[in-house]
């Protein structure tokens, strides 16, 4: 079931940025979750993005990850969430009173999930993921989810789509 998150143009009087949208989601984190790390050359990048990070939420609790392999006790019922805390952010109040639009109309960000009963012949999905990404070109912030095709009828594949990385695994 992938469920692409697209990103349409943003209104015209829309003054924030996305990049708005994504602090304040780091912010308000009680963990974060720095994923992929074995992806990147320098591991001195991955320092740097973590210390952007701490900056952001000194108090989160800080994984790194290879496929968001996490144990599950340090992101579950973790006990870390302070209401104290968020009721005194400055936007928490801002949104009480309404005064912020929410993030899907403020950023046009949209999802769908695609469904169906039969299965994607393997080389037309191949060629249609790809024509999907050079299309959609970078509206097409996410997609994950799973996909069976013809050829493999007892089992399903992985979908992982970020901007124009997609990777499909079995």
């Amino acid at each position: 079931k992938p469920v692409p998150q697209v990103v349409k143009n943003p209104p015209e009087d829309d003054e924030r940025p996305l990049g708005h949208l994504l602090v304040d989601q780091v912010e308000c984190a009680n963990v974060l979750i720095l994923n992929k790390v074995d992806t990147v050359k320098d591991p001195e990048e991955v320092n740097k993005v973590e210390a952007v990070l701490r900056k952001l939420n000194p108090d989160a609790r800080m994984l790194r990850s290879t496929y968001c392999n996490v144990p599950l006790e340090a992101i579950l019922n973790t006990q870390l969430f302070n209401f104290t805390k968020i009721s005194l952010m400055p936007g928490y109040v801002k949104d009480l009173r309404e005064e912020r639009k929410p993030e899907t109309d403020q950023y046009g960000i949209g999802s769908f999930v695609y469904r169906r009963r039969r299965p994607f012949h393997p080389g037309r999905l191949i060629d249609a993921a790809a024509k999907a990404l050079i299309g959609f070109g970078l509206r097409l912030l996410r997609s994950k989810g799973f996909f069976w095709v013809a050829t493999q009828n007892d089992d399903y594949g992985d979908w992982e789509q970020v901007g124009s990385r997609l990777q499909m695994s079995y």
